[in-house]
């Protein structure tokens, strides 16, 4: 097998994925996911058969193990659910196939950086005066849909304020790392559009696993003492909370997030959802419901209303719910496995990295980060609006994992 024709179907294959992730009016496609997704599959699985190297790296072979529950106790599958599994089980072939193949790197984080920004940009545009002129845009952006959750001025273009806090939550940390590895204007500047547009979403669990994953991550990283990086921490949570009162009494409608910290039912009814979860996990504590099971068997009243087919707001109390304690240790090791020996890579080979290739990493760290974080509240395992790209960011890291090892490797040879 050639390595152009190779390269084309990597190419093709995740970009696909990610056009249909970003470009909203196909985003709720269902049969476009499904063609794309058997498509991306078929040559992945291809590619790994027809591969002559077969000494693929541990760390990527580790997440193999979250197969496991998808193929042995799926409650998806017997509802005749395809669509998660069959992408999750794309991009475990993915991370396999792709170590020390750099090739698709610039130009996916770009088309994500790009995308992330458009939502951006339209969100800030909708509350400064510019909501009658894009209300129609976002109309047909929408596909012709009515928002479901949010208002114009939070969803955006989307149909649901959470998408949107998701999209511009990832715009956001890709921005942040390119200002960590390099502080110049237009950093800054992308950075704070970014910044704008999270905060007009008013999605309090985006916002402050954002914040604290790229702060999180830029202290692990440094080469600071543990004194030294709890300083610079309590001073940055107090800078964070004085620009926040400040902004909120200036800007009210920028800060309006500030005012949802204040509401009655913090947890939105949350607990609710969790106690459920627990329920369920208790019914079968060491192999769960079935993955996927958790919405599908959910009928609970919360407030006079009855809430049936939503996730538990929380991927731990799912996991353990639906996969027991042996699928959720499945799920568990693979992703700390990853977000270490990211956190190591980079500690490792600052030296050898570029500005991009610096970037990349931090945002992989990061988004790593996020999705572990975000999850205590939100459904970041089962929402392709963010395990796409948490996905994508580990499969970043294995790429350059070996393109610095290689690197490395040949310096010390010529050295000797």
């Amino acid at each position: 097998m050639s390595n152009r024709f190779y390269k084309i179907i990597i190419y093709i294959s995740i970009m696909s994925v990610l056009l249909m992730l970003y470009i909203y009016p196909i985003y709720d496609y269902s049969v476009g996911w499904t063609i794309v997704t058997l498509f991306d599959l078929g040559f992945a699985g291809f590619l790994f058969i027809a591969e002559k190297k077969k000494n693929y790296n541990k760390y990527a072979a580790v997440w193999l193990l979250t197969l496991l529950p998808l193929i042995f106790n799926n409650y998806s599958i017997k509802e005749g659910e395809f669509g998660f599994t069959l992408l999750w089980l794309f991009f475990v072939l993915f991370l396999l196939l792709i170590e020390g193949r750099g090739f698709w790197i610039k130009s996916s984080f770009h088309l994500i950086l790009f995308m992330t920004g458009l939502y951006a940009i339209t969100t800030i545009m909708m509350n400064i005066g510019f909501t009658a002129v894009l209300s129609t845009v976002a109309y047909l952006f929408r596909g012709g849909h009515p928002i479901d959750v949010g208002t114009l001025e939070t969803a955006g273009i989307t149909r649901h304020y959470s998408h949107n806090g998701i999209y511009i939550a990832t715009g956001f940390i890709m921005a942040c790392s390119a200002l960590l590895s390099r502080f110049n204007k237009k950093n800054i500047v992308i950075t704070l559009i970014f910044l704008m547009g999270l905060l007009f979403t008013q999605k309090r669990g985006p916002l402050m696993a954002a914040l604290f994953s790229i702060i999180l991550t830029s202290l692990i990283i440094s080469k600071h003492k543990l004194t030294t990086k709890a300083f610079w921490l309590s001073i940055g949570i107090l800078v964070a909370i004085s620009v926040s009162y400040v902004g909120y009494m200036l800007f009210p409608r920028l800060f309006a997030v500030i005012d949802r910290f204040s509401t009655d039912n913090l947890l939105t009814d949350r607990q609710y959802l969790w106690h459920e979860a627990l329920v369920m996990f208790n019914d079968n504590p060491l192999f769960g419901s079935g993955f996927g099971a958790y919405p599908h068997k959910l009928s609970v009243t919360i407030d006079t209303v009855e809430v049936t087919y939503l996730n538990a707001h929380n991927i731990y109390l799912q996991l353990l719910a639906e996969t027991g304690i042996i699928g959720f240790i499945c799920f568990i090791i693979p992703m700390l496995i990853s977000l270490i020996n990211t956190m190591k890579l980079f500690s490792k080979s600052r030296l050898y990295l570029t500005d991009f290739t610096t970037t990349v990493l931090l945002f992989s760290a990061a988004m790593q980060l996020f999705f572990l974080v975000d999850g205590i509240t939100e459904n970041t395992l089962y929402d392709r609006t963010i395990y796409v790209p948490y996905l994508l960011s580990i499969a970043y890291y294995l790429s350059i994992y070996k393109l610095v090892k290689v690197k490395t490797t040949n310096i010390c040879v010529a050295k000797k």
